[in-house]
């Protein structure tokens, strides 16, 4: 896979806007196994619980992008990722520049001085799951996410229980939603999830997935500072320095990029 198309993994689709999620009907509902909600609850409370992840307004986190096999390759730089509501903004300095921005709810990614819009059906794929605990609470308490127990599993030696997650509320979201979460049998924290990355149609897509570890207690919430993506071959490893929740983000900072 060539650099450009690992640098949008990164950022298009790992990293899409939960404003897609109305795109999906909202009459439909997902079955939520007993069981995995269970799993899913200790989850979020292990990450600091609901009341003080719904809390979260706007966040901002920085670090620094780096190839997982050599740190020394073209591949990163320093990173800052803001959101606010359904407003985002990811950026990295590395690879001639690169932002994703919410653009008031038309996506658009800029790499190298060129910009293009973002499909719908691939920014709706993903989540900002930097932020696992925003995800997951995001997920229990929408209704057309199904949530399911599959049962013990391992990631890297540790032992985990494994839950899958599909919105299904539609045919497109049960083409570009599946994923599959993995949990500390002793912590509850993520371990692991796995993702799909579709491409210019809903049912061609490429496995992906993004390793959790190194958490920390940030304003009383549960957050990775190491995130380690995946898709085929390629291997990105994100390391946090800082995150900060609810400075007051400016809706400026969400604009599209002057062409």
């Amino acid at each position: 896979m060539a650099r450009i198309q690992f640098a949008l993994l990164f950022f298009v689709y790992v990293f899409p806007s939960p404003i897609f999620a109305q795109q999906a009907n909202p009459t439909a509902t997902g079955t939520k196994d007993p069981q995995a909600i269970a799993i899913v609850q200790s989850a979020i409370n292990a990450l600091g619980g609901a009341n003080s992840i719904s809390g979260i307004q706007d966040s901002t986190v920085q670090g620094l992008e780096q190839n997982a096999e050599d740190s020394t390759a073209a591949a990163g730089g320093a990173f800052t990722w803001e959101l606010a509501g359904s407003q985002f903004r990811y950026e990295v300095d590395g690879d001639n520049g690169h932002v994703l921005v919410s653009n008031n709810g038309n996506p658009q990614d800029t790499y190298n001085g060129s910009s293009h819009g973002v499909l719908a059906h691939v920014a709706r794929a993903s989540m900002p799951f930097h932020l696992p605990g925003t995800v997951l609470l995001s997920e229990l308490s929408g209704s057309q996410f199904a949530i399911s127990f599959i049962g013990a599993a391992s990631v890297n030696g540790t032992p985990a229980i494994q839950i899958h997650i599909c919105d299904s509320s539609d045919a497109i979201g049960k083409l570009v939603s599946p994923q599959d979460w993995y949990f500390d049998s002793i912590t509850s924290l993520p371990v692991r999830v796995e993702y799909r990355i579709p491409f210019r149609y809903p049912e061609e897509w490429s496995p992906a997935s993004i390793n959790f570890s190194d958490y920390r207690s940030v304003s009383g919430i549960g957050v990775p500072f190491r995130l380690q993506f995946t898709q085929a071959s390629n291997r990105l490893v994100a390391s946090v320095s800082s995150v900060k929740f609810n400075t007051g983000l400016s809706s400026a900072e969400f604009g599209g990029q002057v062409q």
